[in-house]
């Protein structure tokens, strides 16, 4: 069996192309070596404890999923994924799959009602339209691990010129590091700043393969039938 639950789904695709849920690469065996690579000074960003970790913390966070606009049948989806989540003793990994199976769906439910101002979070229905929301959202989340990780590298450059005595000749790369060096503040703060930005990028990032993963293989599985 493969090391990882994201190399064991990705495994189980017949088809080599994703580029019909997957924005970033157009192959799994593209998005498996880059999801291999070090992030932001991670290794291991497919682990399974991640994953595991971070769907916990995201299936109950607002800013993941709005719980409070859900209708009853978006509602129950998220309990079923909770339920599961917070139960598990040790992963699963079909049993695992059928739940981010459940996530993808919610979340693509949410991304299309959102960019409809809609009130209530519906399920959507069609298979298509669901496929196509969640390659947006999916590389809307990889957009944004890719910008938390590109803040570190701001905030970095900020500690570098705040070593010299006169910050108005140092030689910034980015210019978007300028906005660390103010006064505002101090060396704990932006430390503790850049350890958020880390933790999301990385949070992101796992987030990010391990549903494109499942969004491959349901849409392998969907073209075998």
């Amino acid at each position: 069996m493969a090391g990882t639950y994201c190399e064991f789904i990705l495994s189980l695709c017949k088809t080599h192309t994703i580029s019909s849920v997957c924005a970033v690469e157009s192959t799994k065996e593209a998005l498996l070596k880059k999801s291999k690579q070090e992030f932001n000074g991670c290794k291991n960003v497919i682990s399974d404890n991640r994953l595991y970790r971070t769907l916990v913390e995201y299936i109950n966070d607002k800013s993941f999923l709005d719980l409070n606009h859900l209708n009853n049948d978006s509602q129950l989806v998220c309990a079923r994924c909770s339920d599961y989540l917070l139960s598990v003793n040790d992963i699963e990994y079909n049993k695992l799959f059928d739940t981010m199976v459940d996530i993808n769906w919610l979340l693509a439910s949410s991304y299309i009602c959102n960019k409809k101002r809609d009130k209530e979070i519906i399920l959507l229905r069609d298979y298509k339209t669901k496929r196509n929301c969640i390659k947006e959202y999916l590389h809307e989340l990889y957009n944004s691990a890719i910008n938390d990780y590109f803040e570190c590298l701001y905030i970095d450059e900020a500690f570098e010129a705040r070593k010299k005595i006169l910050i108005g000749f140092y030689q910034f790369k980015y210019e978007e590091s300028k906005r660390y060096i103010s006064q505002d503040y101090d060396f704990y703060a932006l430390n503790a700043l850049q350890q958020d930005f880390r933790k999301n990028s990385i949070s992101k990032m796992a987030l990010f393969y391990g549903l494109t993963a499942t969004a491959a293989l349901e849409n392998d599985i969907r073209r075998r039938v």
